[in-house]
């Protein structure tokens, strides 16, 4: 069970992380003919690998747990960002 101090760390990064793939992508000139929004939620999971790997320090043991918080958390803040632009 991660603390709810870790919890927000997680948080914090992953919108940092998904709010600014979802900016870069709101212009339609940095969308490639493949892109789709019905895609971008798992987008946003796999990258904010790098930003919660960065920012968010944790123990060997709590990486999984963190990973797949991190994980959830993106996919729920790009389906709200995703929700709201329609």
């Amino acid at each position: 069970m991660l603390s709810k101090y870790k919890n927000l760390q997680i948080a914090n990064a992953v919108y940092a992380s998904t709010s600014g793939l979802f900016a870069y992508y709101s212009n339609p000139k940095n969308q490639s003919p493949n892109f789709s929004w019905e895609h971008f939620p798992g987008m946003a999971s796999l990258a904010c690998y790098g930003t919660v790997v960065a920012n968010v320090p944790c123990i060997k043991k709590n990486t999984t747990e963190v990973f797949v918080t991190a994980s959830m958390m993106a996919i729920e803040i790009a389906e709200h960002l995703i929700k709201r632009m329609k």
